[in-house]
């Protein structure tokens, strides 16, 4: 049996309902005669594919080949053999080959820099990792493309001990970063407040905020910034709502959030604010299943289904104008136990589910979303390592 040339690339079949290929398929696919070396899955594929074979009939004879395939081996080899192949055709190709399609999480290039507590927003189509902790407070930042599974260094936001528990949040194409703290100076908050701009590179100061804040939540509500809880110096938990327009760089104190508290996460559908879990007393810390809205145009608060898992320092994303809520940790007199959950939080029904976990529990790590794929980006297995993983979850 030759081996497929590697220079062609065969059009891609339309897929059939009578399946006329399939026996030939299963035939092409049968055991090499004693002597001749079988070909690989790939190289498989790519004779499949050159014969003028669908993905979908490939995907079964191959499944029933090399019955040890995993989704994602199997993906790969439909992928390399079909380049034009389209994520709804793969799909549709591993569903016919038995697969459980199920979005699962995949993991992505690491970040070069290891690190939780920080920040992580979406400008032009690239995740930017901005400062936390890796061995000590950083001011380094990272950007990752989706579109080569990349990463770049970017300019060092101009805070001199670096900074961590952080918020991020991005208006007019800006990357405002605010607040956190530097544990070199005793974990003390901090008023940081600096934009990133990526078509120069460069960061600029912006008023301070009025409140030194770390484990805030942080969401953009008709073109403003609202920093929302965290903890203080003067107050532990504190239930501030800060509102920032980025046009006359200027604060202003909104209405309270009703449950003071720190680690919580944030999301904004529908131009309402989602505060989510969270923790709000000491000794032990308790977490939140809390879920409170804001809107901006009343200026009011009022009370959402809970969060079925209770936990702070969660990371959150929206995608399609749901709610995401992923990992997170429960503090105990005895110590404390993370997270792999993910949860979704469906606004229109006022209903929460559940998605595949984490492929590994962690916390103080950060989220966002590009397009119908979720990403998680670095956090904590056991402090005081930090991470470099970014993993994903394609939704459609």
């Amino acid at each position: 049996m030759k081996r497929p040339a590697e220079a062609t690339t065969a059009p891609m079949p339309e897929p059939t309902q009578d399946v006329p290929h399939e026996p030939d398929a299963y035939a092409m696919c049968r055991p090499a005669p004693p002597g001749e070396q079988r070909l690989s899955l790939k190289e498989m594929a790519k004779l499949l594919a050159d014969n003028g074979f669908t993905p979908e009939d490939s995907a079964r004879a191959l499944r029933g080949a090399y019955p040890d395939t995993t989704a994602g081996q199997m993906s790969d080899a439909l992928v390399a053999a079909w380049p034009g192949l389209t994520p709804e055709r793969l799909a549709a190709a591993l569903k016919a080959a038995g697969y459980d399609t199920r979005p699962t999480w995949m993991a992505l290039a690491s970040m070069p820099t290891p690190r939780s507590m920080l920040g992580v927003g979406v400008v032009e189509g690239r995740l930017l990792a901005i400062a936390g902790q890796s061995t000590r407070p950083s001011s380094g930042n990272e950007a990752y493309d989706p579109a080569t599974n990349t990463w770049t260094r970017l300019a060092p936001m101009p805070a001199v001990h670096g900074a961590r528990n952080l918020a991020v949040g991005v208006v007019g194409g800006k990357l405002h970063a605010l607040g956190g703290d530097d544990a070199q100076r005793g974990a003390n908050p901090l008023t940081l407040h600096f934009a990133y701009d990526a078509a120069t590179d460069t960061w600029a100061a912006r008023r301070e905020l009025p409140i030194a804040t770390q484990g805030h939540g942080l969401g953009v509500v008709g073109g403003k910034l609202h920093v929302v809880g965290g903890m203080s110096r003067s107050v532990r938990f504190t239930s501030a709502n800060l509102e920032y327009d980025a046009a006359g760089d200027s604060w202003r104190q909104r209405a309270p959030m009703p449950t003071a508290r720190d680690g919580l996460a944030v999301g904004v559908v529908g131009g309402l604010l989602h505060a989510i879990g969270g923790r709000s007393s000491q000794s032990p810390f308790s977490p939140l299943a809390v879920h409170e809205v804001y809107d901006p145009v009343t200026d009011t608060w009022s009370s959402r289904k809970p969060m079925p898992t209770p936990r702070s320092y969660l990371a959150m994303a929206v995608v399609g104008g749901k709610l995401y809520a992923i990992g997170g940790g429960v503090w105990h007199d005895t110590g404390r136990r993370l997270l792999d959950t993910v949860e979704v939080y469906d606004s229109a029904t006022d209903t929460w589910s559940s998605l595949p976990p984490l492929p590994s529990a962690r916390y103080f790590h950060s989220a966002a979303s590009i397009g119908d794929t979720l990403y998680a980006v670095g956090g904590e297995h056991d402090a005081p390592t930090s991470l470099s993983l970014l993993e994903a979850l394609r939704l459609s």
